[in-house]
């Protein structure tokens, strides 16, 4: 099939990927986009050693430390948005992605540093003033002497266990801010808001890294904790010799990585709305060959029913459900999400049918904790816009769904064998036609011409 502009093919592929499964994809990216890559990691080499040498006092007061870490935080998320957008601008040629002008970027991340240095700043005054109300309340106290001097003797390893126990805050975190730079480069959001919605969606994202973050987490802080037992004397002389080099892949492939996690935790970013791709999916009018649902041929008739006597509370708690959602997705708000999905269901399983550009951005935040109402809320999307730049990937979304369900993985092979005649050269496609033949027996698998 030949693609015009559609989604990337990396929203498919990461739908329900978590910490692990980015690593890969975004080395692809690197290597892919490598002068993009080594140039964002020089840059941002070249951008510290300049700021380091600009003239700093030796000993610094405490505003002019403020000062210089403020400085080093915009100049380096500068150059780092700078990167990004010259990488996403090249991974999106030929989709429907867009990215802001260059001044807009450069604007909106200077307010997301600006936001984030702040935030910074707030927490190091907090542990300023209860590191001043401690050394205050210990020394009076005389029964705690021992342990004051244990815990100083150990500090420096109570700190890494506390770091790690706390890994998937940080883990979170890094989603935020790496979203908050995807923001500058594709929304219209300042950079306080950009701020606040990346925070919003990384904490409704966490499934992706919070078990994950502990392994990571103890690779980082394992050889500090180690170094008091095993001579790393080696590897300090290679870090001292070649860091500046290793800097350089960390930075570039840090760019790459934060694109990989725009595109897994937040694909709605930068989609123009421009469906020209409707040509090259083959279309029906007949509704009985409609592109397919989890429940094809269940629930046809319940639709038809609602849909020819619906009372005129329903049609009102269906509308008022689809704006509330609507709402709720701007915000990025999640709490209400399944609830109000569930609601507008009950009243018309076709409640949210003239929302297609949120449809499946809807389903894909309420699948993790209600796979069922997902797939429900996909069907008439499926049905109604086979031609939608979203559709492919509500229809992996939905195969996963069945696939996970032991309930239903039977229906798996069956509705993957119908997404194949539409998207007969999508890999994502054969992939899960395998995956869900392991699951299924064979003698509930389709035959070749069942799809037709």
């Amino acid at each position: 099939m030949s693609i015009g502009r559609t989604a990337h093919a990396l929203d498919a592929r990461l739908l329900q990927a978590g910490l692990f499964a980015w690593f890969k994809p975004a080395l692809e990216v690197a290597i892919r986009q490598w002068p993009v890559v080594l140039a964002a990691g020089i840059a941002q080499v070249v951008v510290r050693e300049l700021v380091a040498r600009l003239p700093w006092p030796y000993f610094q007061s405490w505003w002019q430390l403020t000062l210089h870490v403020f400085v080093e935080t915009l100049v380096l998320s500068l150059t780092f948005v700078a990167g990004y957008r010259w990488l996403a601008e090249r991974e999106s040629a030929g989709t429907v992605l867009e990215v802001n002008p260059w001044l807009r970027t450069l604007i909106c991340a200077a307010q997301v540093a600006v936001t984030w240095a702040a935030a910074g700043l707030l927490v190091a005054l907090a542990l300023n003033v209860l590191g001043g109300v401690l050394a205050a309340v210990v020394p009076s106290i005389q029964s705690l002497g021992v342990f004051v001097i244990v815990f100083i003797f150990y500090a420096v390893y109570t700190l890494a266990i506390v770091m790690l126990i706390l890994s998937p805050l940080w883990a979170v975190l890094a989603v935020a801010n790496a979203l908050s730079m995807a923001h500058a480069v594709r929304s219209l959001d300042s950079g306080f808001h950009a701020v606040l919605s990346s925070l919003s969606i990384a904490r409704a994202e966490k499934w992706r890294v919070f078990w994950p973050s502990y392994v990571v987490g103890l690779a980082i802080v394992g050889p500090y904790l180690l170094q008091r037992y095993i001579p790393l004397k080696f590897f300090e002389s290679i870090w001292t010799d070649y860091g500046r080099y290793f800097s350089v892949v960390l930075y570039g492939f840090g760019v790459a990585l934060a694109f990989v996690i725009e595109r897994a935790c937040s694909p709605e970013l930068g989609n123009s709305g421009i469906v020209d791709a409707a040509d090259d999916v083959p279309r029906d009018p007949s509704p009985a060959s409609a592109a397919p649902g989890p429940h094809a041929g269940t629930t046809t008739g319940v639709v038809a029913s609602a849909a020819a006597s619906p009372t005129q509370d329903k049609a009102a708690i269906a509308a008022d459900a689809a704006e509330q959602l609507e709402q709720e997705l701007r915000a990025n708000r999640t709490q209400r999400l399944s609830a109000l999905v569930e609601q507008g269901l009950a009243a018309d399983p076709r409640f949210f049918a003239l929302h297609p550009d949120s449809t499946v951005v809807l389903a894909k935040k309420i699948a993790q904790a209600r796979p069922d109402l997902a797939a429900r809320l996909l069907q008439p999307y499926l049905k109604d816009h086979r031609g939608h730049r979203f559709h492919l990937t509500g229809a992996l979304l939905v195969a996963n769904i069945l696939i996970r369900d032991p309930r239903r993985a039977a229906d798996a092979p069956r509705f993957l064998a119908q997404v194949k005649t539409l998207y007969p050269n999508e890999p994502m496609v054969d992939q899960l036609i395998k995956a869900a033949s392991k699951t299924t027996p064979a003698e509930q698998r389709p035959t070749p011409a069942e799809p037709r």
